[in-house]
């Protein structure tokens, strides 16, 4: 059918897919995969798919060597393909470029060197994975997995050898400053606006060329850096003021790194534009290796710091300095627009402070701008990792019960350790419990006592579990296929909310018009005497996105009472679950319909002649309900919400059994009279 389509139209259809629409969920890489399958279809699809699987090239590390010489042919035949490229991310090792490439490329060469062998290849530039790159100047994107210290030489390490006449305009060099000779080749990306750069090597900490490192930070257009496995050594950045032109650098992830605190110095002098910094170190497990001196980072970061709105400090579990009573960051409320900070306890605050010789605690740390706060107790493997947890604990607990806190300060994150020792604390947000005042808030924070596990507990456990159980392996992934062929499903299952009394304002709620979703919401949980917080967590799907979808079923089913107007008596819940098998056919809600044999006989009658149709009817024809966004339609009209998803609102079950009851009392008075 799509074969009988005129060009422009299918062009805009594969455009469609190209694209990063939020709306439809689509990221690239498997925007790439589906445009790689049209590709396949025939020619004429080729042709049209060709061109927007050049703008986002991926070379994973399980693809083949042929995917390398496919694009290479592909750009060979027509080189204006990779004018159009705009990410390139490349996750393999460098592969030979084959001689007829080399043959091809050499007629381009001139545009890359005035040197008297502009006519032909340098020899050691035979890596496949640069020759690619020098066809796409107009590239935005760069993310490499650099295998060893040789690989991508001419791309990364090498120079331009040439005058002041080619293509140096606005790349000069800072005649006050140590400078290389030439011109890092990174420069040729002049539109280059985020590189990712990964260590492929076993060893954490590989050396980065100091080159390499200048190059980047002196680009005046790249202003996202990443740096995966790398040692960032004094050396490296000495010369980083060798440009004149200013860095516009504003997000620096430094992730499994080895950092010297006079090499974060020398980046936040040279990037006086960076608002981002996350620094996720490792270290080489020497004691005496001063890469790690927190105090030092702390000294750097007041001094040179002050611009960041988000840091990020975290290490290693292994790290030597860990345990050091001595070796803090100390206070940070010289970072006067520092809003999020993310840091390790026992790397933040100390003892005593020189100035003052009082105590330090978490409040003399942080700047009056922070917003959110996430403190996380650190482990070093040894035997008081719990009493590091407890006293972490009972620091926040002293800080928010009799410290003023930043003003605008609304959420103060306390990061376990993932061990056993870590379960057993509990967040609650109630203000009857006298708990720590943050922003309007009030939050407790306390050791969660032993649970009573009864009867009906074990019950509760048994009928969740069997759900789960026999959700696998079809139908729950029937039901997320369902939410992922719809926009606002794909939504959801990207945003993945949680539906509770900490993500819906109850008292909100019920401000809210009378017809209105939200107070047909909590009207219905306030009738009958209910929470939104007790749906139990899945523990038996593996998979996490499926996982969630059941979650999601569970947290939404208040919604379908309220949609429906069925109450929580055993005739309501059988008559939902019957609705709910006919919309999702998840098995556990056509299993509940069997519990009809147990109601009295006036309600099995009532439940076959009205409530079991009805059910099975709107279940069968209405939309998926799974794929409304609740949270996004409390102020909707309940009425008009479910004509939208074609649900008939069944007879009031609590009127008729009110009927019912009051003649049954009428008849029995009778009876009494005699009459």
């Amino acid at each position: 059918m799509l074969l009988c389509v005129p060009n422009e139209i299918l062009a805009h259809i594969f455009s469609i897919i190209e694209c990063e629409d939020v709306e439809g969920g689509w990221d690239t890489k498997s925007s790439y995969s589906a445009l790689l399958s049209l590709s396949r279809v025939c020619k004429r699809f080729r042709v049209i798919a060709e061109f927007y699987l050049y703008r986002n090239i991926f070379l994973l590390e399980d693809d083949a060597d042929e995917k390398w010489l496919q694009f290479a042919r592909g750009l060979q035949r027509d080189p204006k393909r990779g004018l159009t490229t705009r990410k390139f991310c490349s996750q393999r090792y460098d592969p030979i470029a084959p001689p007829n490439f080399l043959r091809f490329l050499t007629k381009y060469f001139l545009r890359f060197s005035l040197s008297p062998d502009r006519d032909r290849i340098p020899p050691g530039l035979r890596s496949l994975r640069v020759l690619l790159l020098l066809l796409m100047p107009d590239l935005r994107h760069l993310e490499l997995t650099i295998t060893d210290l040789k690989s991508t030489p001419f791309l990364l390490n090498g120079t331009f050898e040439s005058d002041e006449d080619y293509g140096c305009y606005g790349f000069e060099t800072n005649e006050e400053s140590p400078s290389y000779k030439g011109i890092p080749n990174i420069f040729f990306f002049r539109h280059l606006e985020s590189v990712t750069l990964r260590s492929y090597d076993d060893n954490l900490g590989s050396p980065i060329r100091g080159r390499t490192f200048s190059g980047i930070l002196n680009h005046p257009c790249v202003k996202a850096l990443r740096l995966d496995g790398f040692a960032v050594w004094h050396c490296t950045c000495m010369r980083l003021n060798w440009g004149k032109a200013p860095s516009n650098l504003t997000r620096l992830d430094l992730d499994n790194c080895i950092l010297q605190p006079m090499s974060l110095k020398r980046i936040l002098e040279k990037c006086r534009s960076l608002t981002h910094l996350n620094m996720a170190l490792t270290g080489s497990g020497d004691v005496k290796d001063p890469t790690h001196n927190s105090e030092d980072f702390g000294i750097v970061l007041r001094e040179h710091g002050r611009n960041l709105v988000e840091l990020s400090i975290t290490k290693p579990m292994w790290d030597p300095h860990i345990a050091d009573p001595f070796n803090f960051i100390g206070p940070l409320k010289e970072l006067t627009v520092l809003k999020h900070l993310s840091i390790g306890r026992l790397n933040f605050v100390g003892p005593i402070d020189d100035d003052t010789k009082k105590d330090i605690t978490i409040h003399d740390a942080l700047p009056q701008s922070l917003e959110t706060l996430t403190i996380e107790a650190e482990v070093a493997g040894c035997s008081c990792d719990l009493y590091r947890v407890r006293q972490t604990e009972e620091l926040v607990c002293n800080t928010l019960t009799y410290e003023q806190l930043p003003p605008g300060l609304k959420q103060i994150h306390m990061k376990m350790p993932p061990g056993p020792e870590a379960r057993g604390y509990e967040v609650n947000e109630a203000a009857e419990l006298g708990g720590w005042r943050i922003g309007k808030k009030g939050l407790w924070v306390r050791r969660r006592g032993e649970e009573e596990y009864g009867v009906i507990q074990f019950i509760t456990n048994l009928i969740a579990a069997t759900g789960e159980a026999t959700a696998t392996p079809y139908f729950i992934y029937r039901l997320r296929d369902a939410m992922l062929a719809d926009p606002t499903g794909r939504r959801i299952l990207r945003a993945r909310p949680r539906i509770s009394s900490k993500t819906l304002s109850l008292e909100a709620l019920r401000a809210l018009p009378e017809n209105s979703v939200g107070r047909a919401y909590v009207g219905w949980l306030d009738r009958e005497g209910v929470s939104p917080d007790t749906r139990a967590t899945v523990r038996y799907i593996d998979d996490e996105e499926c996982a969630y979808v059941m979650q999601r079923y569970r947290e939404c089913h208040d919604f379908y009472h309220a949609l429906t107007g069925l109450p929580i008596v055993r005739e309501g819940e059988v008559a939902l679950k019957a609705f709910e098998f006919a919309n999702t056919l998840l098995p556990m809600t056509g299993l509940s319909i069997f519990a009809a044999a147990t109601m009295k006989r006036s309600e099995r009658q009532r439940f076959a002649s009205i409530y079991l149709p009805w059910a099975l009817k709107n279940g069968a024809r209405s939309k998926e309900v799974i794929n409304v966004f609740w949270e996004e339609r409390l102020e909707d009209d309940v009425s008009d919400l479910r004509k939208e998803l074609g649900i008939e609102q069944p007879p009031d079950m609590r009127d008729i059994r009110k009927r019912e009851r009051e003649e049954k009392k009428r008849l029995k008075e009778l009876r009494e009279q005699g009459l």
